[in-house]
């Protein structure tokens, strides 16, 4: 671990030294899980933050398209390679979301 001073007003140390007595944890014990809590937050894509939102998106496209699996790449260099985004997956490319 790393040793970090910082410098807080009154009313934050005394707000962490409550919430520390309150959940019987020590003030840098509840540092380090509100940094956690903050972390995930702005930066989910770990490992199971990806295959969960990966899961999620099966099934809510359909394509007409019947050469996705052998020209994925072709499709995404359009999408991402020059084209406007939106006209690799809508109609004009064959694509559709499905609602929920």
């Amino acid at each position: 671990m790393v040793t970090r001073l910082i410098e807080l007003t009154e009313e934050q140390d005394k707000a962490l030294e409550e919430i520390a007595a309150g959940e019987g944890r020590s003030v840098s014990e509840v540092i380090r899980a509100r940094m956690d809590n903050i972390l995930q937050q702005e930066h989910p894509n770990d490992r199971e933050e990806i295959k969960r939102r990966a899961v999620a998106a099966i099934g809510r496209f359909r394509s007409d398209v019947t050469d996705l699996a052998t020209e994925h790449d072709r499709y995404l260099e359009r999408a991402f390679g020059g084209e406007p985004l939106k006209t690799a997956h809508f109609p004009e490319h064959g694509f559709e979301q499905i609602p929920k």
